[in-house]
């Protein structure tokens, strides 16, 4: 990673991956070149306390945060007109397989 400028971090990993003792051994082989990392990850994958170290500047993003609490909302609340279309669906299923099975009763006897 001592090529890179820009890091971006998007995983959907619980834990911090990327702590202050990794950039700080990579700011040391880069001799100090600045370093953009980009956590957009929710949970954060970057310590925020690479902030600290010279030359590294972390851009953390409310907004995805945000964007994905409402969207988990927004699910939640759909969730019980997903459960209506899905009776209606087996109900469909259901009443349609009757009408074979009776059709194909009716078709033996002939």
């Amino acid at each position: 990673m001592t090529d890179l400028d820009i890091v971006v971090a998007a995983t959907g990993c619980p834990n911090t991956l990327l702590r202050r003792v990794t950039w700080k051994n990579l700011m040391h082989r880069r001799k100090n070149r600045p370093l953009f990392l980009i956590d957009i990850a929710v949970p954060r994958n970057i310590d925020a306390d690479v902030q600290s170290l010279d030359g590294v500047y972390l851009t953390i993003s409310t907004i995805y945060g945000h964007s994905c609490a409402e969207n988990v909302r927004s699910r939640q609340q759909a969730w019980p007109k997903c459960d209506q279309i899905i009776d209606i669906v087996k109900v469909n299923a259901v009443q349609r397989l009757d009408v074979r099975v009776d059709v194909a009763r009716h078709s033996d006897v002939d």
